[in-house]
């Protein structure tokens, strides 16, 4: 086939065969077309454009496709794979309406979706400079003290920085460049301090059914907030009578000192009046304010040292006054109305609300009644109409069955209005007979006419009347 130059073409059509297009240059080298190659030597340079803008070629060491004009360079595929020379392993790949998606070693480490990004494996900083007014995340290495990578970024003119450790002991932190404010390390401790007066550190802002469990070295649930349910435990997930706060624990008891349950504990130095308190407050006023309505106290009764004696006190609180003590118990005493208020005392029973009643303003005692002022000590009988029952009785410590009473009745017929003195039995009995009887109109002795004698002694005889 005869050899012609480039410039003796009318036009280039595609080889057939072994047919060859070649290209003679100066000194005699000539490139060849065939039907199956194009062959250029190192630094032939495959040119298009009329300022030579995108150039193809090879300088013996490396390859280049090189866009040197104007505009961008714009490779279009309907999916692009960029693989290694024998094909046999991916380094990115992007795909119509889909993810890209980039590789090491074969393997996807990064790969775009339509909610982000998703990454297999660490994340490690790349050096980026820091710019003060940086309001998006990026990443910073070479902090002192810290040989991991940086991320730093500034919210309304605060400074923040999130740092990694991988010298000495691995951490993360965040800080505001003036002091630590989270930090966690790799033994599994995590430390919040807020910064500034108002600082604060906060899990679930959004308010929504998200839990927070603290575990300890052998109980999954040490601390449990359960977001759902308003709740907060301790020692379990399980709440027993949906209390609002609740400890979960089995007691023991070390020299008679409950352990394994909630403490309050006082940490002042040792004095009188030490001790702990849990007070009990909530909104008294339509604007929500709110104020203390009782408390509990528990402290050192004397200021010994050495000397752990303890006085526990329940207060309340009247309106438009304090706190004032209602029951005060201690090693020797137990002690209602400590100070002294017109504060009345009732013990109930089965069937009576006033089974003990303690009138604080008239300085009376009433058992079986709440209406007293009468005397001192009022007791309540149902004896009426000459049917006396039992009021006062005298149990004799050997038997329950043997008692001397006091019985009484009220009516509007003066014989039937009094008291009987009645004397037990004996012998194990329960059986009692009236020795006197006091009312209105009369006083009698053997009100039940039993061998019994009477008697009245003077100054020097015994038997003055029998």
């Amino acid at each position: 086939m005869a050899t012609k130059k480039i410039s003796e073409l009318t036009a280039l059509t595609t080889p057939v065969g072994t047919e060859q297009l070649v290209v003679e240059e100066a000194g005699g080298t000539s490139k060849k077309i065939t039907a199956e190659d194009l062959f250029a030597g190192d630094n032939v340079k495959a040119k298009f454009g009329d300022s030579d803008d995108l150039q193809i070629y090879h300088d013996g060491s490396n390859s280049y496709v090189k866009d040197a004009g104007t505009g961008n360079l714009r490779i279009q595929a309907g999916n692009l794979q960029l693989t290694r020379a024998d094909g046999t392993q991916n380094y990115l790949t992007a795909n119509t309406g889909s993810e890209v998606a980039l590789y090491h070693a074969g393997s996807n480490k990064l790969a775009t979706s339509s909610s982000g990004v998703d990454i297999t494996g660490t994340v490690r900083g790349a050096v980026v400079a820091y710019s003060a007014n940086q309001n998006a995340p990026y990443l910073i290495a070479g902090t002192a003290g810290y040989t991991g990578a940086t991320t730093n970024w500034n919210t309304y003119g605060i400074q923040h920085r999130i740092k990694t450790n991988s010298g000495g002991t691995p951490r993360v932190t965040i800080d505001n460049y003036t002091g630590e404010q989270w930090s966690l390390n790799a033994s599994g401790g995590m430390v919040l301090t807020p910064t500034g007066t108002d600082g604060h550190a906060i899990f679930n802002e959004d308010g929504i059914d998200v839990d927070f469990r603290v575990e300890s070295d052998n109980n999954s649930h040490m601390l449990f907030v359960d977001g759902g349910n308003d709740r907060v435990q301790f020692g379990s997930s399980a709440n027993i009578e949906n209390n609002r706060v609740q400890v979960t624990a089995p007691k023991t008891l070390v020299s008679g000192i409950p352990q394994q349950s909630l403490g309050v504990n006082d940490a002042t130095a040792m004095a009188e009046g030490v001790g702990g308190s849990i007070d009990f407050a909530g909104q008294y006023l339509s604007d929500g304010t709110y104020t203390s309505f009782a408390s509990v106290e528990a402290y050192k009764t004397t200021g010994v040292s050495g000397n752990f004696d303890g006085t526990l006190v329940l207060k309340a609180r009247k309106h438009g006054g304090d706190q004032v003590d209602k029951l005060r118990l201690n090693h020797s005493e137990a002690v209602f109305n400590e100070d002294g208020l017109d504060t009345d005392f009732r013990v109930e029973s089965d069937s009576n609300t006033h089974m003990l009643f303690v009138d604080g303003g008239n300085n009376s005692v009433g058992i079986g009644t709440g209406t007293v002022g009468n005397s001192t000590l009022e007791v309540l009988s149902t004896g009426v109409d000459g049917t006396f029952a039992n009021a006062i009785g005298f149990q004799y410590i050997g038997n329950s069955n043997e008692a001397n009473t006091i019985s009484t009745a009220v009516s509007s017929n003066a014989g039937k209005s009094g008291f009987k003195f009645n004397v037990s039995d004996g012998g194990g009995s329960s059986g009692k007979t009236s020795v006197a009887k006091f009312v209105r109109n009369e006083v009698s002795f053997n009100d039940d006419s039993n061998d019994q004698d009477f008697r009245v002694e003077s100054d020097s005889l015994t038997h003055a009347l029998f």
